[in-house]
């Protein structure tokens, strides 16, 4: 962000997640990811696609908590980094969000939409 020859986070302590692993146009296959090749499935282009188990991985800074959610549900917290889960799997589109926060309770919010095959 620029302001007036201001460069940067204009709150620097602000919690920052951002998800790494699934990825959008990606599908897994227990664990190891590519990019989705066909597309033209009924479902989302861009969701990530899984079969197997995966692991959730974020990335996160000036965070001490993150707390893992599918469909509005609260599903995990994690309070030590790496923050990571793994995913529990219902066979269908979700709605993946990640939410990040610290001690001034303060949040940031990633959210991805995600296919389980199986």
């Amino acid at each position: 962000m620029y302001i007036e020859g201001v460069y940067g986070n204009l709150k620097p302590d602000a919690p920052k997640v951002y998800i790494e692993t699934p990825m959008y146009s990606h599908s897994y296959f227990f664990g190891i990811g590519l990019p989705t090749l066909l597309k033209k499935l009924p479902i989302q282009k861009a969701a990530a696609r899984i079969l197997g188990p995966l692991t959730v991985q974020v990335t996160a800074e000036n965070t001490n908590r993150v707390e893992f959610i599918i469909d509005d549900v609260s599903k995990f917290i994690d309070t030590e980094a790496p923050f990571s889960w793994k995913l529990e799997r219902t066979r269908r589109l979700h709605t993946l969000m990640v939410k990040a926060t610290n001690d001034h309770n303060i949040s940031s919010l990633a959210i991805q939409d995600i296919y389980v095959i199986l």
